[in-house]
């Protein structure tokens, strides 16, 4: 049987994780300490006083010689003094980092006191400062107030129906057109115009019919330019029609260019009787 294991042990495992399981549970020492089977690697001895510094000194370099690198490096792996000097090394950092941490602070702090007194000093200087555009908003608002007053006058006359002096919508219109109403409402200014040639229309037709009237048209000519301002007092009453304008009774419109019509035609049938 021992020299089957011979025979076994030179020939090479097929399985090299149970080659070295073997290896390191029957055949590799145990590191454990004797002593004291929970510790890996004994510390060395603390010094007990300051006078007795020298001679710990000695002691520990004796055993330190004895134990050799590899106890040295155990130490430093797994005992206290590996330890001490891993979380010291970590302390260390830590007060570096916590020291360039408030370092940056302060720096952001003085930044930022900077920054609050440029910001004072730009927030005295927005505060003297006077809008150079003051005076044209000024302006301009004050002219787009009278063109809004002009044009509810101008609205006034054209809608009114009772508004029918000629001169007063003229005046009103005059006004309209030099504070720019037509940019707002052409159309106000369409009928105004209309409206004032309307009525216009409508003296000369009165004042014709009324000369008609008392001296009848006996020639040609008379009765053309009499006929011709009936046909304009005919069209424009068609158009402010269409517009939907509409003027006062009391003008008595069709009324008289009923009888206009008639005044035209008597001529004309004299003539054939």
């Amino acid at each position: 049987l021992l020299a089957a294991k011979e025979r076994a042990d030179k020939k090479p495992h097929t399985n090299s994780v149970i080659s070295d399981f073997l290896y390191w549970h029957t055949k590799a020492e145990p590191v454990l300490n004797v002593e004291d089977p929970y510790i890996v690697a004994k510390d060395p001895p603390i010094a007990a006083a300051a006078g007795n510094e020298e001679a710990t000194t000695e002691e520990g370099d004796a055993e330190e010689e004895e134990d050799g690198a590899a106890m040295a490096g155990a130490r430093q792996a797994l005992g206290m003094e590996g330890l001490r000097s891993e979380r010291r090394g970590i302390v260390e950092k830590s007060a570096e980092r916590l020291e360039a941490a408030v370092k940056r602070m302060e720096e952001a702090k003085e930044k930022n006191m900077d920054a609050l007194v440029d910001l004072k000093g730009l927030q005295d200087e927005r505060t003297t400062f006077k809008p150079e555009f003051l005076e044209e908003r000024e302006k301009l608002r004050d002219g787009l107030a009278v063109r809004y007053q002009k044009q509810s006058d101008l609205m006034e006359h054209v809608n009114n129906k009772e508004r029918v002096d000629v001169d007063a919508i003229k005046e009103a219109l005059s006004s309209a057109n030099e504070t720019g109403v037509g940019v707002w409402s052409p159309e106000l200014i369409e009928k105004a115009e209309l409206k004032m040639q309307l009525l216009e229309a409508l003296a000369a037709l009165r004042s014709a019919t009324e000369a008609a009237q008392a001296e009848p048209l006996a020639d040609e000519a008379a009765r053309g330019a009499f006929g011709k301002t009936l046909a304009t007092a005919e069209e424009l009453l068609a158009k402010a029609s269409s517009k939907g304008l509409g003027l006062s009774p009391d003008l008595g419109a069709e009324e008289l260019v009923a009888k206009a019509v008639e005044l035209a035609k008597a001529p004309a049938e004299a003539d054939v009787a």
